[in-house]
């Protein structure tokens, strides 16, 4: 019955294997084929889930895809914009990020064997940026041809290589928690802390405080054997990266607070570094609150973020899908939550929780993803697993 989407999850991630070797080694063009076959594959794990039962989560994407689309549309129409594949990537980068998610809460990954090549991609991705460092030291620093004090590692920017070393930080660190073999162990220490310097390289504070958070966490509710999250706190979540918006438009202009926070400041990164990207994301929404400006903040191009997932998502389409997204954020965090019942499931949860939150400075995971979308939804693969199976296999499925 899971044949197919078993075959099609591991082509997925594999894609997206290919698609970060191929910005380690600057090979744009085989990034792009790579990220137009996610597209293909996650709609056809989609229409597969729809054809087998339909849920209110399926509905609500469907709405949220509708919508997002015809105020894509109107929202061209009303600039005299041309639509065109590149207009237009950005939208379909968020509708597929929204129905894959949607797409694994139900499959049964205890019935597929795609745990091991999570697990061996997660392995290989971690020790080629490690590889690449050790090898190429300071060419990995180069930003716009020159050497830069920011680890790019030939990414685009640093905010950006900062969020997938992130996701596969958390991935190596869940496989050590989980681990009992001591030399494995030792090994994945050595990676965990080869990943979080490179974290901190990049100068990303966001992923920086998040990383260190997470390690924290982990070792806290590991200790207290936790297994849920309460339900204030996904609610938080769900809504959380706008509410930083506001509490940020709040506090930057006071003196004590950039005073206390200073330590996050650094040449080019201002504390303030926000403020002007979020004021003019704001004041287009005010424009066009319904139908949002998705061709305005990007002058018909298609191709801008606002480097925070809600407010590209309520400026780029409005605050009704915006409210919408919420509410299926929200529904998507409730069901891997009602379904937890072991640590190795809950801290699956707790990772895309925490990837969720690096959403307040960069909008990548449902704007411009590369890819990451499909990485991401292996936390939601593993925290869907059975009771049985996790119990069954709790200290060696990694």
């Amino acid at each position: 019955m899971y044949k197919l989407e078993e075959n099609l999850l591991k082509i997925l991630n594999i894609c997206y294997f290919v698609i970060c070797f191929s910005l380690l080694i600057k090979i744009e063009k085989i990034v792009s084929v790579s990220l137009l076959l996610t597209f293909v594959l996650i709609f056809i794990i989609w229409i597969k889930q729809l054809r087998d039962c339909i849920n209110k989560i399926d509905l609500l994407v469907i709405i949220i895809f509708i919508l997002s689309t015809i105020n894509v549309f109107i929202n061209a129409t009303m600039t005299n914009t041309i639509i065109n594949f590149n207009y237009i990537k950005k939208l379909i980068m968020f509708c597929s990020s929204l129905i894959y998610f949607s797409s694994l809460l139900k499959i049964n990954i205890s019935k597929i064997k795609i745990k091991k090549t999570i697990k061996i991609i997660s392995d290989i991705l971690a020790i080629l940026f490690i590889l690449f460092y050790l090898i190429y030291g300071n060419r990995m620093y180069i930003m716009n041809g020159i050497i830069s004090n920011y680890l790019c590692f030939n990414f685009s920017n640093p905010n950006l290589l900062a969020l997938f070393l992130t996701a596969i930080c958390m991935s190596e660190l869940n496989f050590l928690l989980l681990e009992n073999n001591k030399i494995k162990k030792i090994i994945y220490i050595v990676i965990c802390l080869f990943l979080i310097y490179f974290i901190l390289e990049t100068k990303a504070r966001i992923c920086s405080i998040v990383i260190i958070l997470y390690v924290f966490f982990m070792l806290y509710y590991k200790l207290k054997n936790k297994i849920k999250f309460s339900p204030i706190i996904l609610k938080i979540t769900s809504i959380f990266p706008i509410i930083f918006v506001l509490l940020y438009f709040w506090l930057i202009n006071n003196i004590k607070f950039l005073s206390f926070l200073s330590f996050l400041s650094s040449e080019g990164k201002e504390l303030s570094s926000r403020q002007t990207i979020w004021m003019y994301a704001i004041e287009n929404l005010k424009k066009n609150p319904i139908f949002g400006a998705y061709s305005q903040i990007s002058n018909g191009l298609g191709s801008s973020q606002m480097h925070n997932t809600h407010l590209d998502i309520i400026t780029s389409y409005g605050l009704i899908v915006f409210v919408l997204f919420c509410v299926w954020l929200f529904l998507i965090l409730t069901s891997l939550n009602k379904k937890s019942e072991s640590f190795a499931q809950f801290i699956n949860i707790f990772s895309f929780i925490m990837l969720l939150l690096c959403g307040i400075s960069e909008a990548a995971l449902f704007a411009a993803s590369l890819g990451l979308n499909v990485y991401v939804g292996n936390f939601l693969l593993l925290a869907n697993s059975s009771n049985n199976e996790v119990k069954k296999n709790e200290n060696n499925i990694y």
